[in-house]
């Protein structure tokens, strides 16, 4: 696989040091739905990481807010991060620095986080990320996060989806007319997340994730769908997968 940096990476890149402010707006005016997100999710990790110390690996883990959030409570035995941010990374070193865990944090794409993961994890977590990614190598995230999981782990995937019938433009429509709608929503951000998610936001349908997760070993489970925004569950199935 070619895992140079691609000019959608090097966009994102350069929109997420730019933008933190813009970053920071999103999640504390819930405009993702993150806190909507966290709040359904964390009962169904609960058995999980009560049973012992869980270990995460997040890909496009950003401050590692999410996965704190969604641990809150619990031990975590390690945790690997992995983002094309490094302003990011340091601000999740600085988080993490309360957590008794090992932490592994790694400044380059999702897929090359999940290539050179050497281990299984419990949880597998990938917010805000995968949309990014072309469909087919969306279908090998699903294909590599399948092997590096352990048989009773999840994937947890929240994200950016197209609604049933919508297209790209619709979607684009769609998710700025929702963001024009909080405070603090400046023009000059308006014009940014444009240029982002006109440049480098691929979504697909959550159908089209339940045929792909079918197709490669997992059972897909909707906890949460706003429509453009969506927290997945996925769980492995019996069923070997090939390389």
């Amino acid at each position: 696989m070619n895992s140079a940096i691609s000019p959608e990476d090097d966009q994102a890149i350069r929109f997420f040091r730019t933008c933190q402010a813009l970053y920071a707006l999103l999640v504390r005016q819930n405009m993702m739905f993150h806190q909507d997100f966290i709040s359904r999710l964390r009962p169904l990790l609960a058995g999980r990481l009560t049973h012992h110390p869980c270990d995460f690996l997040d890909l496009g883990c950003g401050d590692a807010s999410m996965a704190l959030q969604l641990a809150k409570g619990h031990k975590i035995g390690a945790y690997t991060g992995v983002d094309l941010c490094e302003g990011m990374l340091s601000s999740a070193q600085d988080n993490l620095n309360v957590e008794e865990c090992t932490v592994s944090l790694q400044c380059m794409d999702l897929l090359q986080g999940l290539q050179r993961y050497d281990d299984r994890a419990d949880i597998i977590l990938a917010s805000f990320s995968v949309h990014h990614l072309s469909e087919q190598d969306k279908q090998r995230f699903l294909i590599l996060g399948r092997q590096r999981l352990v048989d009773n782990g999840c994937l947890v995937l929240v994200d950016h989806f197209l609604k049933p019938g919508q297209d790209l433009q619709g979607f684009i429509h769609d998710v700025m007319v929702h963001y024009s709608g909080f405070e603090g929503f400046t023009r000059e951000m308006a014009d940014l997340v444009h240029e982002h998610v006109s440049t480098s936001d691929f979504p697909v349908t959550i159908e089209q994730y339940r045929i792909w997760g079918k197709a490669t070993g997992w059972k897909t489970t909707v906890v949460h769908d706003c429509g453009n925004w969506a927290a997945l569950l996925l769980e492995p199935v019996e069923e070997a997968l090939a390389e």
